[in-house]
């Protein structure tokens, strides 16, 4: 299932393709909660500084969320 993420008052705003909506400070937690809903990293998009520099997830944010989740891809719980 894929997901877009952004940022929205500083927090992480993860909305996926059925509609479901999660909204964290933590990204590992959004991870986990992407994961818990089938979501791979490659069905990962998040909006880049160029397009949005408001709403686009920092840097730090981005790497600990597709690690996370290539983590578990990889079983590495």
């Amino acid at each position: 299932m894929k997901a877009t993420i952004r940022v929205v008052d500083n927090m992480l705003v993860a909305r996926l393709a059925d509609g479901k909506e999660f909204v964290e400070e933590d990204p590992l937690v959004t991870a986990d909660l992407l994961w818990a809903h089938s979501v791979r990293a490659a069905e990962v998009t998040m909006l880049d500084w160029h397009a949005d520099p408001c709403a686009a997830p920092l840097t730090g944010h981005k790497v600990a969320i597709y690690g996370r989740l290539r983590e578990l891809e990889m079983g590495n719980r």
